[in-house]
């Protein structure tokens, strides 16, 4: 029962800081800037930070040499997914402008912002290594499948950059989570 209250608990939170946050914009507390300013402290100053402080207060060295290993089970389930999706796809004609967008949301999944604080709820911190691990995987494959596939919508036929995919693979947050490694 606890669990549940706690999970509740952080669905409210997360609810309060949607309706303030609201509330704000609609008496005008933020702007075009305030708002680009806010998503970039989150994601490239919150989140680098936050993963250095899970990886270094929560692992031991042992602790990530049996976890590292463990991302082919994600890659394997994004494989897979990646196949059901392209079925999907087909079976439900989606039309071929939107096929790379419904392929790419189907495999790929918001694991840091929502994944993460769920499955901490639902299961407590021995979640988070494995929440970790498949974030890895998430990223890689969003930045480089996934934005093919999206980009293959577009009127442009713009093929994958490599150079490109490999910047935004190396996000803010997946350099923290990887100084949080090299530090352990």
């Amino acid at each position: 029962m606890s669990v549940f209250l706690q999970s509740i608990s952080g669905i409210v939170t997360i609810i309060i800081m949607v309706v303030v946050g609201y509330v704000l914009a609609n008496r005008g507390w933020f702007d075009d800037k305030s708002s680009s300013l806010i998503a970039r402290l989150v994601t490239q100053i919150g989140l680098p930070c936050y993963m250095i402080e899970t990886i270094v207060g929560r692992f031991s060295a042992n602790d990530l040499k049996t976890m590292l290993p463990q991302l082919r089970y994600p890659a394997l389930s994004m494989v897979i997914l990646l196949g059901i999706a392209m079925a999907f796809a087909q079976i439900f004609q989606v039309k071929k402008s939107h096929r790379g967008l419904f392929t790419s949301m189907f495999f790929n999944s918001n694991t840091v912002f929502v994944g993460l604080p769920i499955n901490q709820a639902l299961f407590g911190d021995a979640s988070v290594p494995y929440v970790l691990v498949y974030y890895m995987c998430n990223t890689t494959f969003f930045w480089t499948i996934g934005l093919y596939l999206i980009q293959r919508d577009g009127e442009l036929g713009q093929g994958l950059s490599w150079k490109d995919s490999l910047k935004k693979i190396f996000s803010a947050p997946l350099l923290g989570f990887m100084v949080g490694v090299a530090l352990v």
